[in-house]
């Protein structure tokens, strides 16, 4: 029994010894392993096992993994947008390091997870960066900015008047490609930034670049006539000439000299009184009790007169001598009804003539007439002058003509008794009415009430008529509407001399102020300063010969005085 108990210790003791030998060898082993020195970055391997740390076989040479870069001693993880770095081999793929910091070309974008290519021309976007450099993202797509536009690769500046252009979008707001060529529409003119409205007759002017066509900037003004020298046509007042042909225009050849005539004055532009012109417009505003509508001219040689109907588009040629000569006109294409009509007439003279407009109504005794302004002193803007009306039977009405396509006209309303109603709708005092006008189309707007101060603005030139069917001045049965053509603001002045009128011994002055204005009025001996709103007026009774001045242009008419009762200024 001993001697077992003896033999199985020793033989334990055994197995420990060898399994703690055993154990040793193997940890011998391990820690062999790990102080191995094994294959560094980019050489030979067959497997990963052959390479050190955290680089990989790949291609049979170590290297970091993809989403790792080698730092010099270790693979680290490569950085994403915006990071720090010194190389572009520590960013992510698709990121450059530029400025030490990881971003996208410049010809890509950072979608949030890797770079993308920058959107084209017109493609959908929700922020700038996603669009190709130039363009932007403007309603969600990508555009160029409105000062630019799209030469096939980028955004480039529009260009400027007379730069070359193959399309229109290449050129700048306002101007067109004409010829390959940038350049303004022929009413308009380049101003250095963009083309703006041609002047119209005697406004202001450096270059005749910016006067209307066949007008010349002479003296610091629009006219008809260039500054020709003294042997050429527009021959200046007092100098030598053979023809009224060969002096500046407004001038006749009286004498062998280039004068005004004995009607007229020079006042260092022009003579002034001259309302002779070769192109007007003409329609009428009331048809009912119309027996005849005519044109009466008057002209110092002969000539032709061209009659253009806007109803039907039709021309009627007319030659005249040089004596009054009436001419009769088709009542239902030259009288508006209401609202947008395509009625009225252009008349053209091949010489200067004065033009009026004549209707005759069947009463067999009334008869309406109208001086017709020539289209060269037409404008943009007026204010209406207009008379109380008798009842709410009458009217008070303005009405235009339009001399080009889609003319933009706004009527700002003053009105005595509101409101006015137009395409049913209810207008009030100080309310506007815009609308859109093509060439040859005329607009009646009336009211059972005075209009007078409503204001007239245009985008191009108009003429405005006046007119007061049954009005407070003729009485409730004279059909006299006291129609008129009215002078654009341009046209108005700070003084006036109102003659005595020997067939109507007692008048009415009206006198109308577009601004704020301070009149001095002299009747006679008697001086009186009267104090005027903008777009308002005043009337006195006038005798003999007054005489108003003002700090601001005003507009005056008179009127007879047999209905209408006026403010009593002298006593």
């Amino acid at each position: 029994m001993f001697q077992f108990v003896l033999t199985l210790a020793l033989l334990i003791g055994k197995i420990e010894s060898t399994s703690l030998s055993k154990f040793s060898s193997d940890d011998n082993r391990n820690e062999s392993v790990q102080t191995k020195t094994g294959n560094d970055i980019y050489a030979a391997c067959e497997t990963s096992f052959d390479c050190n740390r955290k680089l990989i076989c790949t291609d049979f040479k170590c290297q970091c993994c993809k989403e790792l870069y080698w730092n010099g001693t270790n693979c680290l993880t490569r950085k994403g947008q915006r990071q720090y770095c010194n190389s572009s081999l520590e960013c992510i793929e698709s990121l450059l390091c530029v400025e030490n910091s990881c971003i996208c070309a410049e010809e890509d974008y950072w979608d949030g997870h890797k770079c993308v290519a920058r959107k084209l021309l017109n493609s959908r976007c929700s922020l700038h960066f996603e669009c190709q450099p130039t363009l932007s993202c403007a309603r969600g797509y990508c555009q160029c900015p409105s000062s630019d536009y799209w030469n096939g690769s980028s955004c480039a500046l529009r260009k400027i008047q007379n730069e070359t252009c193959r399309l229109i979008r290449e050129c700048g707001d306002t101007l067109q490609c004409k010829n390959n060529t940038c350049v303004c529409c022929e009413d308009n003119y380049w101003n250095g930034t963009f083309c703006i409205t041609k002047k119209q007759i005697y406004s202001q002017c450096s270059s005749s670049i910016e006067c209307a066509f066949d007008m010349y900037c002479c003296h610091g003004f629009c006219q008809i006539s260039s500054c020709f020298n003294d042997t050429g046509m527009g021959k200046r007042l007092n100098k030598s000439c053979s023809s009224t042909r060969e002096c500046k225009e407004t001038l006749t050849c009286e004498n062998r000299y280039c004068q005004c005539s004995r009607t007229e004055h020079w006042n260092g532009i022009k003579c002034d009184g001259n309302s002779k012109g070769v192109q007007f417009t003409i329609v009428f505003t009331e048809k009912s009790h119309t027996q005849e509508t005519k044109l009466l001219l008057a002209s110092k040689i002969d000539g032709l007169l061209s009659q253009y109907t806007f109803f039907d588009n039709r021309n009627k040629t007319t030659r005249f001598t040089n004596t009054q000569y009436s001419l009769d006109l088709p009542i239902d294409k030259i009288i508006i009804n209401k609202g947008i009509e395509k009625v009225g007439m252009e008349v053209q003279s091949s010489v200067p003539i004065s033009l009026y407009g004549i209707q005759d109504y069947d009463d067999g005794h009334t008869t309406e007439a109208y001086m017709v302004i020539p289209r060269k002193y037409l404008s943009k803007n007026y204010l209406l002058p207009s008379f109380k009306v008798y009842s709410s039977s009458a009217d008070s009405a303005l009405t235009i003509i339009t001399t080009e396509d889609s003319t933009t006209v706004t009527i700002n309303l003053q009105m005595e008794n509101g409101p006015l109603l137009y395409k049913n709708v209810e207008y009030n005092n100080h309310d506007v009415i815009s609308l859109v006008l093509n060439r040859f189309h005329s607009f009646k707007l009336s009211h059972s009430s005075d209009l007078s101060g409503t204001t007239i603005q245009a985008t191009k030139p108009i003429s405005v008529l006046t007119s007061s069917i049954h009005n407070q001045i003729t009485g409730n049965d004279n059909l006299n509407e006291l129609l008129e053509m009215v002078l654009p603001l341009n046209q108005i002045d700070r003084v006036y001399v109102i003659p005595e009128i020997v067939t109507r011994p007692t008048s009415t002055v009206r006198v109308y102020c577009p601004k704020e204005t301070t009149l001095i009025i002299y009747d006679g001996s008697n001086r009186l300063t009267k104090h005027v709103d903008d777009r308002d007026f005043i009337d006195f009774t006038h005798h003999k010969i007054s005489y108003i001045n003002g700090n601001h242009d005003f507009l005056v008419m008179i009127i007879p005085t047999t209905f209408q009762k006026v403010q009593v200024l002298f006593s």
